[in-house]
């Protein structure tokens, strides 16, 4: 089916409240305040997957530790960078893609 896309804020909203409360979706729900319980999950899932996979690699090839990922990184380790590139080009000709906040 369609990929459930995501925004960079809400990414991030999903982190920070899964890292203080682990598991318990519907409050990672109410503080990303756009995406059900089960989409939360479903993300915070698959984060741990690209991050994982990302890690590996890093250590494998001897690079520096990856704390983290954006969601564009998420996304492109997770093998639909380029639908997630086209994806945010829709977006930002519609007008509806948010711009980064001092441009």
């Amino acid at each position: 089916g369609e990929w459930e896309w995501w925004t960079e804020e809400e990414h991030m909203r999903a982190l920070e409240a899964a890292a203080k409360s682990p598991h318990d979706w519907g409050m990672i729900s109410a503080r990303v305040g756009s995406k059900t319980p089960q989409q939360c999950q479903q993300h915070v899932v698959n984060y741990q997957f690209a991050l994982s996979q990302v890690q590996g690699l890093a250590r494998q090839l001897g690079a520096q530790e990856v704390p983290w990922l954006s969601l564009g990184d998420m996304y492109t380790a997770l093998g639909v960078g380029p639908a997630w590139n086209d994806h945010q080009a829709r977006m930002q000709s519609a007008g509806r893609l948010s711009q980064p906040s001092g441009a």
